[in-house]
């Protein structure tokens, strides 16, 4: 969201637009507690893994192992979960309360600036019809940044598959095609349309382990 990047911007919404008269920190462990839920209530509900990423552990190798085992053309095959350093908002307390004001309930008075923190980051490894094994990842704290992570080397090889033409793949690449002709056509093709089809129209079953 453009308009909640800047420590001004949160802290506008948390007053004037949720009507919040003390933007505290409580504030955003709700926000945060609540987004966390509903991921692991989504999880929970379509029966997707939620697995825990190891300190040194290469997160596609895990997708891939749990893909061999996925059953369905498409659909989500995990949520990951690994703990990431990015920079997201802090808050101080600009005005210490003292003994009178607790007493005559003033409120204390917080400001946020943005910095580096240690947060849950959750990793969505989708089956998608047209890029093959891809991911989108949502921080779990404000201002909840999302990466999409799409491979067009996949992309190529599900449009040469649609199509019946026979290649020799590599990882991230390919060794020989039938048609090179058509190969070179379908990487050429390969446009902002594809990727905003994705984003925007979610596979049947998207839910489904």
């Amino acid at each position: 969201m453009p308009l909640l990047q800047r420590p001004g911007n949160l802290w506008w919404y948390l007053v004037k637009h949720k009507g919040c008269p003390v933007p505290s920190p409580v504030l955003l462990k709700k926000w945060v507690d609540s987004f966390v839920a509903n991921i692991r209530g989504f999880a929970a509900r379509n029966r997707i893994p939620l697995i825990e990423f190891g300190r040194h552990e290469r997160k596609e190798d895990v997708a891939r192992r749990r893909l061999a085992r996925f059953r369905h053309a498409e659909g989500v095959v995990m949520v990951g979960v690994a703990q990431e350093k990015v920079n997201g908002f802090r808050v101080f307390q600009k005005n210490r309360r003292t003994h009178q004001q607790r007493r005559d309930g003033k409120p204390p008075m917080f400001s946020f600036y943005r910095g580096s923190i240690d947060v849950n980051q959750y990793y969505f490894y989708i089956l998608d019809r047209d890029f093959g094994l891809c991911f989108i990842k949502f921080s779990s704290y404000p201002p909840f940044n999302i990466r999409v992570w799409l491979n067009g080397h996949e992309w190529a090889k599900r449009q040469l598959d649609h199509r019946g033409v026979a290649y020799e793949e590599l990882d991230n690449g390919f060794s020989s095609c039938a048609d090179p002709a058509r190969l070179q056509r379908t990487c050429d093709a390969l446009g902002p349309e594809d990727i905003d089809a994705f984003l925007r129209d979610p596979p049947p079953g998207a839910g489904r382990a």
